[in-house]
């Protein structure tokens, strides 16, 4: 029997079962569900974390926004917080958040998500009204919510728009978009000298983000009086990591740094990292940056970004057949930074980032196409897969049964066309690395938004052993562990979904050929 975890519950998927998909009501209830459950998430843990609670889990709730709104439409809780009954919540959680979900059940609009896209700034206070920003709402919000009108980080930008600010992206599609958009408003606000920092190692390694590269930001020479991290999670499994970087704050009595982040280690450790000169800012990943405008290209860099996360929504909102601009942009972008990874040892020894160009000109204006990396990096990438791997399908899931591409961003790509060619929608792949240690990814196909999270079906001994989003999760585990962890999440997922599937054979190619090669030499 399946529990909920990772803020997923079961029961929603259950029930998802019994729709058609492609019916657009159904599509638009299970977006609003999403998007509902995850700012109803962030302004608990911004209430819980004031207060200095551990945040209530909100499991079971999403079956009851969907079938509301499924109902009801934009009326969804107009009648208050009834539906919300069958819920463990007292009554002024309850009412809360109804009165969210009411509020954007009136503000969903598919082919403008923005308009229900919003920030919430954390504070110290547990008195305040939760803060939230992004674009201005046509109906108010709940009186227990206070929608910014003005960019809670203006009034810092403009008394120090005469020092150098320091951005820093995590190294993916999505980070590159919201530095860019970052980048864009602090120039906009005055801010002369922005300096970035993206690259292999510098941001595509959380590890090496928090040990070296935030603390030499905060006191870095160059004297920063505002320094912004997008896109980058805090470190899950070594807090201390985060929480040392935090502390040069100290020494920085007149700088300030803003935290801008969408993934769930940030939501989770969020009460802990309260500090005078830090400010926390929990998104959604469209609004993962800095902006006060939403204007035709700021739109474009947000879209570009979720689309670049995967965000299963966008394929809904902005469908390939009519975007094609945007999905071959995030096509080359992507395979751009795969070519950087690692950087090319004679840039690096000059100090140079192999993107810079790039999102100077996304921040300047440039078009979010295929077409301006082309013009800025001299040619175009094939994004053609190298090589076909050999795969297997086990019930719902494909297994990759031989090696994959050293470079882990290359498979996302690789196993999203074999899932398409396979009719599957989950995907699983290994590898080994030093240390005896196996990698994993695991993968719902992006567009298959009816589906669960394959994290859904990651027995809860493994949980921490995972990073990424719901549906798209890399574990790193020991050697000896990957055999009871491949077993136990395929068995899971495949019961889930009434299929029996006999793993035997795919398992024994897959030790073979990539888990214990050595053994089967020495045979």
């Amino acid at each position: 029997m399946l529990t909920p975890k990772a803020g997923i519950d079961p029961e929603f998927f259950q029930c998802l079962r019994k729709h058609d998909p492609l019916d657009p009501q159904v599509s638009l209830a299970i977006i609003f569900s999403r998007i509902t459950l995850d700012l109803c998430n962030r302004i608990l843990t911004a209430r819980s974390a004031a207060r200095r609670e551990i945040p209530q889990q909100l499991d079971g709730l999403q079956l009851a926004f969907f079938n509301e709104y499924a109902q009801h439409g934009a009326e969804a809780f107009a009648a208050g917080a009834s539906a919300l009954s069958g819920a463990a919540l007292d009554s002024e959680m309850s009412t809360m958040l109804a009165d969210t979900a009411h509020w954007l059940a009136g503000l969903l609009d598919l082919d403008a998500l923005e308009d229900s896209s919003y920030q919430v700034w954390l504070s110290d206070d547990p008195q305040a009204r939760i803060s939230l920003y992004g674009k201005p709402a046509p109906v108010a919000p709940p009186d227990f919510i206070r929608l910014e009108k003005r960019h809670p980080a203006l009034d810092w930008i403009e008394a120090n728009a005469h020092r150098p600010a320091q951005v820093m992206g995590h190294y993916d599609v999505h980070g590159i978009s919201m530095l860019a958009l970052t980048r864009r408003f602090l120039t906009s606000h005055g801010m002369p000298q922005v300096d970035c920092t993206f690259n292999f190692e510098s941001t595509g390694d959380i590890s090496k983000l928090w040990k070296r590269v935030v603390p030499r930001a905060i006191t870095s020479e160059e004297d920063y009086g505002t320094v912004v991290m997008v896109d980058c999670s805090v470190h899950s499994r070594r807090p201390e990591y985060t929480q040392k970087a935090i502390s040069r704050l100290d020494s920085s009595e007149d700088s300030i740094m803003f935290l801008v982040d969408h993934h769930s280690d940030t939501l989770l450790q969020a009460p802990d990292l309260f500090h005078p000169r830090l400010r926390v800012v929990l998104t959604d990943i469209l609004s993962c940056g800095l902006t006060d405008r939403w204007g035709r290209h700021e739109l474009d860099l947000m879209y570009l970004g979720a689309l670049g996360d995967k965000v299963p929504e966008v394929s809904v909102s902005r469908p390939p057949a009519e975007h094609p601009e945007l999905y071959s942009a995030n096509e080359q972008f992507h395979a751009w930074m795969i070519n950087y990874s690692p950087t090319p040892k004679e840039m690096k020894d000059r100090h140079i980032q192999p993107l810079q160009k790039l999102w100077e000109a996304l921040a300047d204006g440039a078009a979010v196409s295929p077409e301006t990396s082309t013009k800025i990096l001299g040619q175009s990438l094939d994004t053609a897969a190298e090589f076909e791997p050999e795969c297997s399908p086990v019930g719902e899931i494909l297994l990759m049964t031989t090696k994959l591409p050293s470079v882990g961003r290359t498979w996302y790509g690789l196993l999203e066309q074999l899932m398409q060619r396979h009719e599957r929608s989950y995907a699983l792949a290994l590898r080994v690395l030093g240390d005896n240690r196996a990698n994993l990814l695991l993968l719902t196909h992006w567009t298959a938004i009816h589906r669960a999270p394959v994290r859904m079906f990651i027995p809860e001994r493994y949980q921490g052993n995972c990073i990424g989003h719901p549906g798209a999760v890399w574990v790193d585990l020991e050697r000896q562990q990957a055999t009871d962890f491949i077993r136990s999440t395929v068995d899971a997922l495949n019961q889930f979904y009434g299929v029996e599937a006999d793993i035997g054979k795919a398992l024994s190619e897959l030790q073979g050929n990539v888990l214990y090669p050595e053994e089967e030499c020495r045979s």
